[in-house]
């Protein structure tokens, strides 16, 4: 997770890993309580001007999607069918 998420930069890792002990003794709701709060919560999406970078390893027809998508939407704001 240290290496793919994105965490909140609140969190500094080498706290949680010291933390291991406690984390495999809660259960499992909790273990996944406790990752949930570390995530940034304004990086779980991908701003589309950023899709096509590949570190995101977004998928072509998720990209596929947002193109229709947004193409649409840009296309309802300019009044143009």
């Amino acid at each position: 997770m240290k290496k793919i998420a994105f965490l909140s930069y609140k969190i500094e890792p080498k706290d949680i890993d010291n933390s291991k002990q406690e984390f495999e003794e809660l259960s499992f709701a909790d273990q996944q309580k406790f990752l949930i709060s570390l995530l940034d919560k304004n990086l779980l999406y991908i701003p589309y001007c950023d899709m096509e970078d590949k570190s995101y390893g977004i998928a072509e027809e998720v990209k596929k999607l947002n193109w229709g998508f947004y193409r649409e939407k840009c296309r309802e704001v300019s009044g143009e069918n």
